[in-house]
């Protein structure tokens, strides 16, 4: 009984589920980024383009005046090399290099805006790597030298971040029968990531902070 009665007040607050796609333009920053040779060279970290690409989608639920919202990116390259043997058998190397990015983001709305709506919010990341380099004509110290190399690379994908935004949408329009809506509209924010990058013995950590312009399409329901 009090399961119930506990999903049933959750069930209640929350209004209804919400998702959406962010959209930000490239700019001259990023073309600086590259000409200045900035990339970490896994192509799956942060700031190489793949893991947190100029358009990305959200999802999550509103309440009252709240809003929780969940993204997940994920960039990876496998490649899988197989070479026949003098045994008559097949020999098998496998480069994995992957990144999973699960972010969260919180909006609060100002005013009590119908068709016009403005909020205020922010939100946390983090980049987790998985890195595997492993053959079976590796020998041992091979073996151990790739192993040295994927702990390496996991330090250079590894990141955490977050971000403050406001925006503002318009409502384009609204379904009677279910209630659902279509909103466009623009948010601003600033960011800051941390990331670090590994060379020989020496480990560079940064922090590279930007503020940027989204154009946001959004569905509520």
């Amino acid at each position: 009984m009090a399961y119930s009665f506990i999903v049933f007040a959750i069930q209640s607050a929350l209004a209804g589920p919400v998702a959406g796609v962010e959209w930000v333009p490239l700019g001259r920053g990023d073309a600086a980024w590259i000409e200045s040779e900035q990339l970490t060279g896994t192509l799956v970290a942060e700031g190489d383009g793949w893991l947190d690409p100029p358009l990305n989608a959200w999802g999550g639920y509103r309440w009252d005046r709240w809003m929780l919202l969940g993204s997940l990116g994920m960039a990876a390259h496998n490649t899988i090399t197989l070479q026949a043997n003098a045994e008559e058998g097949v020999d098998r190397t496998r480069m994995l290099v992957m990144a999973i990015r699960p972010g969260l983001d919180v909006r609060r709305a100002l005013g009590d805006g119908e068709m016009i709506r403005t909020w205020a919010g922010g939100g946390l990341y983090g980049v987790l790597p998985i890195v595997r380099y492993s053959s079976d004509l590796f020998s041992d110290e091979e073996q151990a030298s790739y192993d040295q190399l994927a702990v390496d690379d996991r330090a250079r994908i590894i990141g955490v971040g977050g971000r403050a935004v406001m925006g503002t949408e318009v409502v384009l329009g609204e379904d009677p029968d279910s209630d659902s809506q279509w909103a466009l509209g623009v948010q601003a924010g600033w960011g800051l990531h941390r990331a670090q990058v590994v060379e020989d013995t020496v480990i560079r950590v940064s922090w590279r902070s930007q503020i940027e312009t989204a154009i946001i399409l959004s569905f509520y329901r």
